[in-house]
């Protein structure tokens, strides 16, 4: 019931990661948040605790039930875009095919991938937790095998956002 309070005790933004956060949300205006996590389902990377790659239809299946859901999404909000956020660079780049859709830049990053890169690796996971805490509504997409993340959840109470799970 705390969080809120206790994220904001616990943790103060570096200046630029608050100059970056910024500027993002000068530039998208309003905007409601989708997330989909699917860990290794359409084969970006490795999972540990994954359960392993679908077929190339089942891939391309699974992409197109999800970005269904994020055109129904924005019919009934056509005036807002639509912050996608996922652990999928490849379905981000079928995502960003819509106009209505945003993304914050950087690289995707996984908590299980031991990189020592430093601030740049892990910038993107930082905006894209506060860019859902900005959201006006916060989503998580799941159908089938997709993981039901908590990420967006921790995000909606940052900021007490609405917060649905969609399950299709």
């Amino acid at each position: 019931y705390n969080y809120s309070i206790y994220f904001n005790e616990l943790f103060s933004l570096s200046n630029r990661l608050r100059q970056k956060y910024e500027q993002l949300c000068n530039q998208f205006g309003t905007y409601i948040s989708v997330s989909a996590r699917f860990l290794d389902l359409i084969g970006d990377f490795k999972e540990t605790f994954g359960q392993g790659e679908l077929p190339e239809q089942e891939k391309k299946d699974l992409i197109n039930k999800v970005l269904m859901q994020i055109h129904k999404l924005h019919q009934k909000r056509p005036d807002i875009k639509i912050l996608v956020n996922s652990d999928s660079h490849i379905f981000l780049n079928a995502a960003n095919s819509l106009p209505y859709v945003i993304e914050s830049p950087g690289t995707i990053s996984h908590l299980d991938t031991c990189d020592t890169s430093g601030y740049d690796f892990n910038e993107k996971t930082f905006l894209d937790f506060l860019l859902i805490a900005n959201a006006s509504r916060i989503y998580l997409l799941k159908t089938g095998k997709m993981h039901k993340s908590g990420y967006p959840f921790a995000a909606s109470l940052l900021q007490n956002k609405p917060f649905q799970i969609i399950e299709f």
